[in-house]
């Protein structure tokens, strides 16, 4: 039997807190902390492990839709944007890969888009970017939110009221 990412987690927690905590000497404030942070983060992995691939995903599926809607009102897009495009599309449609694959697509797209706005904005007359700005800041709304939603367990979401669980984001 393989033990799963949640137990392993769960394990980890459970030894820091109860085994490795109590050894510390609470003198050593620094050390005290730095465990602190670690049992925090793993607990936080522990939440994100279920969602990391859909959040990946979602991630693609929406720079993908970026890329597509930006020639409309950058003037185009460049030969090596619609490649990566392509590449993340036909990732997307074939079977399932590494969650470490769909990463480094995703950071082919981000680098993509970059390049495509930075271009855009030097050619770009006021009104022009003024229209295009309106545009990307619409368009990051769903990002913004998925990312919100899969830090909430750090706590330090200035508008937690607003938070939607990972799960729904995701599913939308």
């Amino acid at each position: 039997m393989q033990p799963g990412f949640d137990l392993r987690i769960r394990s980890m927690l459970k030894a820091l807190s109860e085994t490795v905590l109590p050894a510390i000497d609470p003198v050593n404030k620094a050390a005290v902390e730095q465990l602190h942070i670690t049992l925090g983060s793993l607990a936080l992995l522990g939440e994100q492990v279920d969602h990391a691939y859909a959040f990946e995903m979602a991630d693609l599926h929406e720079m993908v839709g970026l890329i597509a809607g930006l020639p409309a009102l950058a003037g185009g897009t460049a030969a090596a944007t619609r490649d990566v495009a392509a590449r993340a599309q036909a990732l997307s449609a074939g079977p399932p890969v590494s969650l470490a694959q769909v990463r480094d697509i995703n950071h082919d797209l981000r680098s993509a888009i970059v390049d495509e706005i930075e271009a855009a904005y030097a050619r770009l007359d006021g009104a022009a970017a003024g229209e295009l700005d309106r545009w990307l800041l619409q368009q990051s709304a769903s990002q913004i939110g998925r990312e919100r939603a899969f830090v909430a367990g750090t706590g330090f979401d200035v508008f937690p009221d607003t938070l939607r669980p990972i799960g729904d984001v995701l599913a939308n």
